[in-house]
Parts: C-alpha cells; sequence; structure tokens
C-alpha cells in the first residue's frame, strides 16, 4: 500500500528538479540588462537586479562573487556524484512549461527552486507614463496619493514607487489584490508583483498551476521565499498534491544542502518523502543548535 501514497518514492526516478537562478556570471549580466527591458513584458532579473541594490558602487562583477555565485555553486553541487539521467527531469534553466513537461514525466516529486518577487513597488517597476495611467482608472490611488500629500514629487519614479508601495500596503491582507489593481490599472507602465521569476521571466501563480498536468498527483516541494500564496494556487484543493511551502524567506545555504542530501538518500532506495524530508531537516536543525552553542 506504501507506493499509493502520494509522497511514496521509489528513487531518483520519480524526482523531477528544476532550478532558475542564473549560473554565470554572463547569465547574471543578461538578467540585469532584462530588468530594464521597456517592454513589461520582457521583464526578468529580480533576483539579481536585488542584489546589485546592495551595492553603492553598482559593481555587476563584485555583486555577483559576493553573493549569487555561492548560491549558483550549491546548485551545481546538488548532482555531484549523481547521474542526471537517473531523476526523471532536471534542468537549471528552468522555463515555465518545464513545469509542465516535469509533470508529463509521472514524477512523484518536484523541486522548484526560483526567486519570488512579492507585492512591494519598486523605481525600475515603472515606465514613463505610469502615474497618468493610474489617474485615469483607479481613483482610489489618486485619493490616497493625495490626502497622503505625496503630489509634489510625483514626478520621481523612487517617490512614486514608495509612495505606491506604501498604498499597496496599506490595509493588511489585501496587499496582493492592490497590487494587481496597480498592474490592470496601467498594463504597459508597471512590472508584474508577486510572480515566480523562472528564466523566461516573471509568471503569476494561476497560470504556472495550468503547467501542471491534470493528472499529476505527488509532491512539490518550494524552495522559494515567501511560497505560500504560490503553493495554494498549485493544491488547488487537490487532496492528492502535497505542497512543501514556506511563509517567510528560504536560506539557500541551508536548504540546497538539504535537498542535496535527499537527493543522495533517494539513491539508496524507496521512502515517504515528506516523511525524510522532515528527518533532514530535524538533522540539520540539530547540527546547527549544536554548532551554535561551540
Amino acid at each position: 500500500m506504501a507506493d499509493l501514497a502520494p509522497d511514496w518514492t521509489r528513487g531518483p526516478g520519480d524526482i523531477a528538479i528544476l532550478t532558475a537562478v542564473p549560473m554565470t556570471l554572463e547569465d547574471f549580466r543578461a538578467d540585469i540588462a532584462a530588468r530594464a527591458e521597456t517592454d513589461v513584458r520582457d521583464v526578468r532579473g529580480d533576483y539579481s537586479q536585488t542584489a546589485l541594490a546592495g551595492r553603492r558602487d553598482g559593481d555587476i562583477h563584485a555583486s555577483w562573487v559576493d553573493t549569487r555565485a555561492h548560491v549558483a555553486e550549491l546548485v551545481q553541487g546538488l548532482f555531484e556524484g549523481l547521474d542526471r539521467s537517473d531523476f526523471a527531469f532536471t534542468t537549471t534553466e528552468a522555463r515555465s512549461e518545464d513545469i509542465y513537461k516535469a509533470t508529463l514525466t509521472g514524477a512523484k516529486v518536484i523541486l522548484i527552486l526560483a526567486h519570488w518577487r512579492g507585492s512591494n513597488v519598486t523605481s525600475n517597476d515603472l515606465r514613463p507614463g505610469v502615474l497618468g495611467a493610474i489617474d485615469g482608472s483607479l481613483s482610489e490611488v489618486s485619493h490616497f496619493l493625495a490626502t497622503h500629500r505625496y503630489s509634489r514629487q510625483l514626478g520621481d519614479h523612487a517617490y512614486l514607487a514608495d509612495a505606491l508601495s506604501d498604498w499597496v500596503h496599506d490595509r493588511p491582507g489585501l496587499e496582493i489584490a492592490r497590487r494587481t489593481a496597480l498592474e490592470h490599472a496601467a498594463p504597459e507602465h508597471i512590472v508584474p508583483g508577486n510572480c515566480l521569476e523562472l528564466r523566461d521571466g516573471f509568471h503569476k501563480a494561476p497560470d504556472l498551476a495550468l503547467q501542471f498536468v491534470e493528472e499529476w498527483s505527488g509532491v512539490c516541494e518550494l524552495v522559494i521565499c515567501h511560497s505560500e500564496y504560490l503553493a495554494l494556487a498549485l493544491k488547488e484543493d487537490r487532496q492528492d498534491r502535497l505542497m512543501i511551502t514556506n511563509k517567510t524567506a528560504k536560506d539557500p545555504f541551508r536548504v540546497l544542502p538539504e535537498i542535496r542530501e535527499i537527493l543522495l538518500r533517494s539513491t539508496l532506495g524507496p521512502f515517504a518523502y515528506c516523511n525524510e524530508r522532515s528527518k533532514v531537516f530535524e538533522t540539520f536543525e540539530k547540527g546547527l543548535r549544536q554548532h551554535a552553542f561551540h
């Protein structure tokens, strides 16, 4: 009966791994360039731009070396000593259609490692003419900006982005709905929020849910920050789909070694994935606690 459970995993052939972070400095540079694309439909690179934003000198190479290169090394190391062809599906260049391909294999476990961009509005989300588009179709925002005396500096995109973020977060629990309302009001002038960043751009949760073949059941582990909203969309009231998700930020330097360990264990024989994943988590957690007291 065990192999009938949604998370029963016989070995690597039941596991698909999709990662979507830049793996080289060239990819990192290309993503930063794409983040500034004029056409909001062609934008990606929030993961890379966020790393660069922390540097006053704007040094792309140093930003890569200091932060994202280490993550790329951990991703590459996931398969060290393992034969990728043994797994149901693997890619380090995950695009939206790869989710469909992975579910089509019949894999019982699908791991997705990617960047989630949330509801905040940043200056590089905005394109010329955005304020006029919003003023003409979303009076609630116009009223908020006027009431809160933002109006004098709204020509500055950095200032306007802060003002719009304040409106988005002004009503707790409505952040996603309000961010979506901004996008509907100015579809050609604002980069979408609440999206998963894959190698082909930003994708909304409902669109990603459509990439899962209807027959698929099993475990989807979202190695993604703030992935609860995405998990709900992917589960879609399916009791035969189990989601491993996270309400807060994911630490890649913690979770990727855990994923590496679970991949190694998959080569030893069948197991119930959720149970084994919990054991791995506890093992690493215990190690961190012991280290903290040394």
